[in-house]
């Protein structure tokens, strides 16, 4: 029974960890040319919805050398509207070599983003952005909680009422 337990327990570790651990960078959404510099530029969360979202941004030199003092700029504006773009200076990120920030983006079925490398020419590409993530999806586990706690002692006491049947 125990061995059971540590199994599931493991299993819904790996399960779930990895999500919370934050331990991946997203999904590459452009890799470019901007001047002398190769641009690598990942997202997170997959797929993109609107909501805060955390942009990781790899430069690296003609040979594929990292540059690890790359001063990298984001900028982020509708294609369809003339205002002002928001713009994000990118700093030293969680992972080594990368330059990340945190932007929220609203509700816009398309961005274009500019990500400029100390005032070489910038690498701009468009991003579709999904509708936020509704309460089911965002607050799923406290609403699974109970019912899991509840499942969890109501097997616990057909397992125990079992044995003590099988012992008389």
């Amino acid at each position: 029974m125990r061995t059971r337990l540590a199994i599931t327990s493991g299993l819904l570790a790996l399960l779930f960890g990895a999500e919370i651990a934050r331990a991946d960078l997203g999904v590459l959404v452009a890799d470019g040319v901007s001047g002398p510099h190769r641009v690598s530029v990942l997202v997170s969360p997959v797929p993109l919805r609107a909501g805060l979202s955390q942009w990781s941004v790899l430069v690296q030199d003609a040979a594929g050398g990292l540059v690890e003092d790359a001063e990298v700029e984001l900028s982020f504006s509708r294609p369809d509207e003339a205002a002002q773009p928001l713009r994000r200076p990118a700093g030293a990120g969680a992972h080594p070599f990368y330059r990340s920030a945190q932007v929220e983006l609203t509700a816009a079925p398309e961005w274009r983003v500019a990500v400029s490398v100390r005032g070489s020419p910038a690498l701009v590409f468009d991003v579709g952005v999904r509708p936020g993530a509704g309460p089911w999806t965002t607050y799923w586990l406290a609403f699974l909680a109970p019912a899991a706690g509840i499942g969890l002692f109501g097997l616990h006491q057909f397992l125990a009422l079992r044995r003590r049947r099988t012992r008389t």
